[in-house]
């Protein structure tokens, strides 16, 4: 079979031709930004009970304590930051002064959460923060208690008994999306009620207010745990 080159040669300059066409009409088009489709990042949705958080500050010098959840919600410490022994490990110990460890984004939000710490007060004045992102706190009254609020302080639930300086004990804080509140002190329930409809945050403060210095607490904090919904009194009491 005999082929006539200089026609098959003639065909493929001519597709040749006309690819290159295509290519320079795309690259002279008038296109604009709305022309291109946004790249939106969309976060992994966690099943209830997962880690949102967990900070076991084990660092000792570094002034950033790492998240282990996997989630990378690591917190800034403060440069007057003190390590101190923990329940497990290292601890952060707060002078009742300015520093704090701080979330740089709400991790608490407005959902159904349980937050989780180990605490080992030296003093118990009104007022001072164990965590808070300025809507949602746990933080202690003038009787010597903790009272969760949802709203700022608007609303709020207050533990019964005395915090007894001097040892370390575990508090968690159950939250629903209505703002009924559970609080556990060494595993078993201390109190419920309704803390105020859950209120957006801004950054998560531990051992102070996220927003200024002037509510420092006065002691160590260790462990600090933030879980998606509503762990259950078995699953508290086993932290």
């Amino acid at each position: 079979m005999n082929f006539n080159l200089s026609i098959l040669n003639k065909s493929l300059l001519c597709a040749l031709i006309s690819v290159f066409a295509g290519f320079a009409a795309y690259a002279h088009a008038d296109y604009t930004t709305a022309d291109i489709e946004p790249f939106v990042y969309t976060a992994p949705v966690l099943a209830d009970g997962s880690l949102i958080v967990e900070l076991s500050f084990d660092e000792i010098e570094s002034l950033i304590s790492h998240d282990s959840s996997g989630n990378s919600n690591d917190a800034i410490l403060s440069d007057d930051s003190v390590w101190a022994p923990g329940i497990s490990g290292s601890a952060i110990s707060f002078d009742g002064g300015d520093n704090r460890a701080l979330i740089p984004n709400d991790v608490i939000g407005t959902g159904s959460v349980t937050v989780c710490a180990e605490y080992n007060v030296n003093s118990t004045p009104a007022g001072v923060v164990l965590i808070s992102n300025n809507a949602f706190s746990v933080s202690l009254n003038v009787s010597g208690n903790f009272t969760v609020s949802n709203d700022g302080g608007t609303n709020s639930v207050s533990t019964t008994g005395t915090i007894v300086p001097g040892s370390w004990n575990h508090i968690c804080v159950a939250r629903t999306e209505s703002g009924d509140v559970s609080i556990y002190i060494n595993g078993s329930l201390n109190v419920q009620g309704n803390a105020g409809t859950p209120v957006s945050g801004t950054e998560v403060g531990i051992g102070n207010s996220p927003w200024d210095d002037t509510r420092g607490f006065d002691g160590m904090i260790d462990d600090v745990k933030i879980y998606t919904g509503i762990l259950s009194a078995s699953q508290i009491s086993s932290i």
